[in-house]
């Protein structure tokens, strides 16, 4: 049976040990260590060296458009409605397409 934050928080209180600060108002300071293969670090340098930016930026780069992307796709509908393709076409004062083929998710 799964453990709900105020069964946690009581316990805690209980026992006197302190509460933890929610994640989601943690502060971060924007830097951490990450154990790659020493292949994987030989590729990314060398990446990192032809693109002529540092190691630290590739790295962070590639998570940030990783990220982004994985963000993106979770928050997108498979299959988008007909009012929602129509929406841009009729925000700017066009009439609605009747072929709606080039516009199909």
């Amino acid at each position: 049976m799964p453990l709900n934050a105020a069964d946690v928080v009581a316990d805690l209180e209980a026992s006197g040990d302190p509460i933890p600060e929610p994640i989601t108002e943690q502060r971060f300071s924007g830097k951490f260590n990450v154990r790659v293969p020493e292949s994987l670090h030989r590729e990314l340098a060398l990446s990192a060296a032809q693109g002529g930016v540092s190691l630290n930026r590739l790295v962070s780069d590639r998570l940030a458009t990783r990220t982004t992307a994985r963000a993106n796709h979770r928050t997108k509908r498979r299959c988008p409605s007909k009012a929602d393709r129509l929406a841009p076409i009729e925000a700017v004062g066009q009439a609605p397409a009747t072929n709606l083929t080039k516009y199909a998710a």
